[in-house]
């Protein structure tokens, strides 16, 4: 999994697959919360990995993904890199959604291509999905004793929340049950008129306060 998590340029995935609309990620959380920057393009380290793993390396990779443009163009950026650099043979599996989600609850998948969309602004979004291998939506079936214990504590009153869920991020991108792709942008167009509106970090905006200056 590092392997592969390792092998894939994101800055090349998104100025070619997604045409600059996203930001490369370098790790779960949103880099609005400064968090413990990685760097997760590690090319030759990448190569080390596979070569090292070489007995329990597959003689191809089932890439699934819900059959539109956007996942599709990902897909085919992704399985560029992957041959290019580890020699991987990589098969596309394009799907309609409702299958998607069948195969994926009942983890009949090796490599699915997904998103998530933080609900609240808050860091603990982007990581109690895996906080357990009983969490609807931790279709990795990951988990991990220490994860589960930190985000706990982080949940204390008393508890340095960001530290603590900081160290879950590092060990989730340790263990790389998932693989950060990128992060969403929000572009606009806006009037000099419109005054008084709000964006929230994760892409609400509020026009309660919000009019059109004469």
């Amino acid at each position: 999994r590092k392997a592969l998590a390792f092998a894939i340029d994101r800055g090349f995935l998104v100025a070619g697959a997604l045409k600059n609309h996203y930001r490369p990620a370098q790790g779960m959380v949103s880099p609005e919360f400064h968090f413990n920057m990685t760097k997760l393009y590690r090319p030759e380290d990448a190569k080390k990995l596979w070569e090292k793993n070489n007995a329990e390396k597959p003689s191809q990779i089932i890439l699934m993904y819900v059959n539109r443009e956007k996942n599709c163009a990902i897909a085919q950026n992704l399985r560029q890199q992957w041959q290019n650099l580890l020699n991987i043979n990589i098969q596309l599996e394009a799907v309609d959604k409702k299958t998607y989600f069948v195969r994926l609850l009942k983890g009949q998948y090796q490599i699915a291509l997904g998103s998530w969309l933080a609900d609240f602004w808050d860091p603990i979004n982007f990581l109690e999905i895996f906080k357990s291998n009983n969490c609807a939506m931790n279709n990795t079936f990951w988990e991990n004793a220490h994860y589960t214990a930190l985000l706990d504590e982080a949940m204390l009153e008393s508890a340095d929340r960001f530290s603590l869920l900081n160290q879950a991020q590092d060990l989730l991108l340790a263990e790389m049950p998932v693989i950060p792709l990128t992060h969403t942008v929000m572009s606009f167009l806006k009037s000099k008129r419109i005054k008084g509106e709000y964006f929230s970090p994760n892409g609400q905006i509020d026009f309660k306060w919000a009019y059109i200056e004469d």
